[in-house]
């Protein structure tokens, strides 16, 4: 699958949709909403739920395991994506607030929690403790939330009290959700190695964008009865569709974890030993499991600052140093299982060290077995 090719024709349909559903409403003004809102629901289900198989394409070469953590979360921006194009569809065909509301609720919900799971689901494949993964204080501030919202004074929306009621607790409800996978996210981010970190920065960003305007929606529901004022209210789905175009670059940027080439080919910058081990370890998923390992590169470098004026025993310790994080990534690392000799492979070609000089202790390294 073509990453790239993929993800232009997503940009090209998600426009032409767009395109076309603002034209629609401009001829046919929606009954609910407006058309700056409602073309911006086109636009942010087309893309959303196109992006899904981005992130799964991007996994193949990780493994099972951690494939199935990113398949929930997967099914949860794919679902999210489809509730956003009932919205699109619900403005096309007229109905109304309430019944909007009524067909929405449940599948925005669910779409949340099917992410929050997935995310949590990841952290867990990678040994990453944190607080923000529990299940029980999710929800647990999502019921409060949920309660807090519903008892505070709203703005008059033109719809039934429990429909008011019903919007402000969902509102409210993945509110909490999306700060909780925002937060999530980040420590996920911050924890691996730092080839993942393009990637999950991306989705870190957008998942953060969506908590904030998930946020403010919920605040111009309260205060301003949602749709009724049409240009704060589509300032806040704008949001998402920021959010949305993120979680394409993020999508895309899955493909090409711990294959993007850090060198340029042709280089005569002097490589070292260090550089072959910042490199190995950029391609651990979670950094904190060798730490130890990194220690012995941060004492011979804190006193020499450089490679090329290591002695030989110096070079002994950071070649053991690149085999143990080799045994890792060979034998226990959760996301990516690696061949010694594939992984060897991929040093080599990506910082070019057949082209580039440089002492290290690359040719002295024992042989690789390729299976």
């Amino acid at each position: 699958m073509n990453a790239r090719l993929y993800s232009y024709c997503v940009i090209l349909l998600t426009v032409s949709v767009s395109v076309l559903a603002a034209w629609q409403f401009w001829v046919n003004p929606p009954v609910v909403g407006s058309l700056y809102s409602d073309t911006l629901y086109a636009f942010n289900g087309t893309i959303t739920i196109l992006v899904a198989p981005l992130f799964a394409w991007g996994l193949k070469r990780f493994t099972a395991e951690f494939r199935r953590t990113y398949r929930i979360f997967c099914f949860g921006v794919g679902l999210l994506g489809l509730s956003q194009l009932i919205l699109f569809v619900a403005a096309l065909i007229h109905l109304s607030r309430d019944q909007v509301t009524v067909l929405t609720s449940a599948p925005y919900i669910l779409s949340f929690w099917l992410e929050f799971l997935g995310l949590r689901a990841c952290a867990k494949v990678l040994k990453i403790k944190t607080g923000w993964g529990s299940v029980v204080a999710v929800v647990g501030v999502g019921i409060v939330a949920a309660a807090v919202a519903v008892l505070l004074p709203r703005a008059d929306a033109g719809t039934s009290t429990q429909v008011a009621a019903t919007t402000v607790g969902a509102l409210a409800f993945m509110g909490s959700f999306s700060v909780f996978m925002a937060a999530l996210a980040g420590r996920i981010r911050t924890s691996t190695g730092a080839l993942y970190r393009t990637a999950l920065g991306s989705l870190w960003m957008s998942l953060t964008i969506f908590a904030v305007a998930n946020l403010f929606i919920l605040a111009e529901e309260l205060w301003f009865g949602g749709e009724t004022n049409q240009y704060l209210f589509a300032f806040g789905i704008l949001l998402d569709s920021v959010a949305s175009c993120i979680l394409l670059q993020a999508g895309y940027a899955h493909n090409f974890i711990g294959v993007t080439t850090l060198e340029k080919a042709g280089d005569t910058h002097e490589v070292s030993s260090v550089d072959i081990i910042v490199y190995a370890a950029g391609l651990v998923s979670n950094r904190a499991e060798i730490e130890k390992t990194l220690d012995t590169m941060r004492t011979i470098t804190a006193r020499f600052g450089s490679g090329r004026s290591m002695s030989a025993e110096d070079q002994r310790q950071l070649r053991e140093a690149y085999l143990e994080i080799e045994r890792y990534l060979t034998t226990r690392d959760p996301a990516q299982r690696f061949t010694a000799a594939d992984l060897r492979e991929l040093v080599s070609s990506t910082l070019h060290l057949d082209s580039r000089p440089g002492a290290t202790f690359w040719p002295q390294l024992p042989p690789a077995k390729a299976s």
